[in-house]
């Protein structure tokens, strides 16, 4: 595969003028507003050969030109390259080693701050890993779930994937390593399969994200992302790292890695809790705060969602919500919150505004109703100010 990837770009790099790949990744990231080109080249290129051969495409150059003549082809190339392989307590040992190591610990944290406990699941590809997490906690605390405040957050780049997880509806073939037991308390029959029962639904907030690209969750206990960044090159993989320390470092909570990655955590961060399973404790987060990267291609005149905001403009932004403390509405984050307020007060649509903790600077009445949020009050949690999504 290098070798082909040799003979279409040259040298093996992509980010050479005029090489195919990289045309082709522009195109990839112009379309889609996704960066591949952190991706290790062997597994871009694996997968473009299949698309090349399933449109009769001889070489790159031949497929970077049908891409541009061909939009709905970015799609399915895109598709090809977002890997979803998982399934309901993926490796039992694993999730059996949480259940009686790591979460009972956890929870006793929880009680702790007034019985929180957050999690998140990165990369959750169509939710069967979010779902036995929250299976997990509910079947540890019992009679006890209704008193606790619990959140899972289940993020993926793939929009299509989080919207099937969300409805929480799988074919009875997906359940071949699900306990009977939970089965039976977790799942319900309907025509179109087996449903996750409500109360697991409502512990998981599903989301899309891109998480080369965003900040991270706040205050969390324990971070799974199994077996995605052995598809990312290393300096990527260090700053997905990061990203999950900066998550972890207030709680001291727990990565939990697939059994296929070969990336070791630094030790300055990161604690080996067991070897196999490749699970470790936070001990302390980044030396800089994580900072979400710009989207770019092509001459760089290009942008990335934002379409055209300067990065300068963005950081400064971000400064003032990240500079002194959130609650206090004084200074140039005063300005900000009362400069939002009126603005947003008259906009025919909902808006909230939050700073990169999560906390809300700022939102209007329909954005309030529409959450589910009956007031604001100082130093609020938007992630647990929700009632639904």
């Amino acid at each position: 595969m290098y070798d082909l990837l040799q003979r279409e770009t040259g040298n093996g790099h992509i980010d050479e003028p005029g090489d195919p790949l990289r045309q082709i990744l522009n195109l990839v990231g112009k379309q889609s507003k996704i960066d591949f080109r952190q991706y290790k080249p062997a597994t871009i290129v694996r997968r473009i050969t299949r698309r090349m051969a399933a449109v009769d495409q001889k070489s790159m150059g031949e497929y970077a030109r049908y891409l541009d003549s061909h939009p709905d082809e970015v799609g399915e190339l895109v598709m090809s390259f977002l890997i979803k392989v998982t399934e309901f307590f993926r490796d039992a040992e694993a999730y059996n080693f949480l259940r009686n190591e790591v979460l009972p610990g956890l929870i006793e944290q929880g009680r702790e701050k007034g019985n929180v406990l957050r999690l998140w699941s990165a990369g959750c590809a169509t939710g069967e890993e979010p779902y036995s997490l929250a299976m997990l906690v509910s079947d540890l605390l019992g009679d006890e779930l209704g008193a606790w405040s619990i959140r899972i957050f289940a993020t993926d780049l793939d929009e299509g994937a989080v919207n099937f997880a969300r409805r929480g509806i799988y074919p009875e073939s997906v359940l071949r390593h699900l306990a009977d037991n939970y089965r039976n308390r977790f799942l319900e029959h309907t025509q179109q399969g087996y449903r996750i029962t409500r109360d697991i639904r409502q512990l998981v907030v599903f989301g899309q994200q891109d998480i080369t690209r965003s900040y991270p969750f706040p205050r969390i206990d324990l971070v799974t992302c199994r077996n995605l960044l052995i598809y990312f090159k290393p300096e990527l993989q260090q700053r997905i790292l990061n990203i999950f320390a900066q998550a972890l470092r207030q709680s001291r909570g727990f990565l939990f890695l697939g059994h296929a990655e070969t990336v070791r955590p630094s030790q300055v961060n990161f604690q080996l809790v067991n070897k196999k399973w490749k699970i470790y404790r936070c001990t302390g987060g980044p030396t800089a705060t994580v900072a979400a990267l710009p989207l770019s291609f092509g001459s760089g005149a290009e942008a990335g969602p934002g379409g055209g905001a300067d990065p300068l403009s963005v950081r400064a932004l971000d400064g003032a919500f990240a500079g002194g403390d959130p609650s206090r509405p004084d200074g140039e984050l005063g300005q900000i919150r009362r400069y939002n307020d009126s603005l947003l007060r008259n906009l025919p649509l909902g808006v909230l505004v939050i700073d990169r903790t999560y906390r809300i600077i700022s939102a209007n009445t329909i954005g309030r109703r529409l959450l589910g949020i009956r007031e604001l009050v100082v130093d609020q949690d938007f992630l647990h100010a929700m009632h639904r999504l």
